[in-house]
């Protein structure tokens, strides 16, 4: 577990981020219950999930009063804007599409990304390799991972367009920096 203070200063030393916004940031997703309160007297103890929650914030780089939903983002983002949630009937029981195999989300990856940072060597060096970007001016979030890039986009967009007209703004994140974040915060 980590404080917020740690989860700030880790975000500001490893992969460059204000912390004084991140704080800010932080508050917001307090108030809105997306992070938990502290007791009086005690600071809000922060669990990896938590860390992935306030990390999607601050990258997505929301106005403050949009920061909870920006939070909440990366779990309406699919596979290549797939839509998913289509049921189909198997023998008169109801059936899911979509094979469990497959990450739904693009939380979901992240979850698994921050769960690799904290696992054996070859997993450390398995997310060192990758690039995260967070794209701002149109829900987008984009896994480099060599030649290969996983995009998630919101359900029945194209991920190979554009998403809009305009310039096109983003966060990258390396992997590296993540994993030095990750192990510094959660590696006790």
């Amino acid at each position: 577990m980590a404080t917020i203070r740690e989860a700030t200063d880790a975000l500001q030393q490893r992969l460059g981020f204000d912390p004084a916004r991140s704080r800010t940031i932080s508050r917001q997703l307090i108030d809105s219950g997306l992070l938990p309160a502290g007791a009086p007297g005690l600071a809000q103890q922060l669990s990896i999930d938590d860390f992935v929650t306030l990390l999607c914030a601050i990258a997505f780089d929301p106005l403050l009063r949009e920061a909870p939903a920006a939070a909440r983002r990366a779990e309406d983002l699919t596979p290549g804007g797939a839509i998913l949630g289509v049921d189909l009937m198997v023998n008169g029981e109801t059936a899911e599409h979509w094979p469990t195999s497959i990450p739904r989300s693009a939380r979901e990856v992240l979850d698994v990304i921050a769960e690799m940072a904290l696992g054996d060597l070859d997993s450390q060096r398995d997310v060192a390799a990758m690039r995260l970007e967070f794209v701002s001016t149109w829900p987008e979030i984009a896994i480099h991972d060599g030649d290969h890039v996983r995009r998630f986009r919101e359900p029945g967009a194209n991920a190979s367009l554009w998403g809009q007209g305009g310039h096109r703004r983003s966060t990258t994140i390396n992997g590296g920096a993540l994993v030095d974040a990750i192990r510094a915060l959660f590696h006790r």
